[in-house]
């Protein structure tokens, strides 16, 4: 819990430094950080003000090395070397220390400010795209993890979906083989029709060849009938 609550309140500038100077790359430093439970935003500033420092320190090689020339007097700080080396006068004839223009340092110290703009903001440009980079690929991981590979479970998709045409064409040719059977049934039952309507025609003639002479015999039976009866 200690070496948590330290992480999160100090950023590891130094740390960031140290990587550099070992010759790690942005991303290196990122993944070593992250493995020491560092978040995203003190990685970014402590990479951010790494660079700063170092860009200052290349525009400006002076401002980490002590000089190693003497300071000059008060009395000849501001005057041309010419000047200053020249002998002093005597107290009696002794003129005010020469002073340069204020106005004529100014230009100089934003002349020397205005290329550091440029190589930080490009750092930080280049430090933020690692980073971006750094957490697309930790997140392509993750979804890897949980898919597992794209290309095994590409290859089970199109296996999946090959079987699941072969059931729909085997599912298909069941139903035409189905098909084909009814209509065989209803041809068979049709054909069947045709035949009782055969037989009942015959039926019915052979009936109509019978009929005919009963119905004869009974009218010659009533009219016999009917003469014995007279005759009684």
């Amino acid at each position: 819990m200690l070496n948590q609550k330290e992480n999160v309140k100090k950023v590891p500038v130094n740390e960031v430094a140290e990587m550099k100077k070992s010759g790690l790359t942005n991303e290196q430093i990122i993944g070593r950080l992250k493995d020491k439970a560092y978040t995203h935003e003190q990685i970014s500033g402590a990479i951010d003000q790494t660079n700063i420092k170092q860009e200052a320190i290349s525009t400006n090689p002076g401002m980490g090395i002590p000089s190693q020339t003497p300071m000059a007097p008060p009395e000849t700080r501001g005057v041309p070397l010419g000047l200053a080396s020249a002998p002093s006068p005597t107290p009696s004839t002794q003129e005010a220390p020469i002073q340069l223009p204020q106005e004529n340092l100014m230009p100089s110290t934003q002349q020397t400010m205005a290329p550091q703009a440029q190589p930080i903001e490009r750092a930080s440009y280049e430090m933020v795209e690692e980073i971006a980079e750094s957490v697309v690929k930790e997140k392509w991981d993750e979804l890897l993890q949980n898919i597992g590979d794209i290309h095994k479970w590409k290859e089970k998709t199109n296996t999946d979906v090959h079987s699941i045409k072969q059931e729909v064409l085997r599912t298909q040719q069941r139903f035409d083989n189905l098909q084909t059977a009814v209509m065989g049934k209803v041809n068979e039952y049709g054909e069947g029709i045709k035949d009782v309507g055969a037989e009942m025609q015959a039926i019915e003639k052979v009936l109509e060849k019978i009929i005919a002479p009963m119905t004869r015999n009974i009218k010659e039976l009533s009219k016999i009938t009917e003469e014995l009866k007279k005759k009684k």
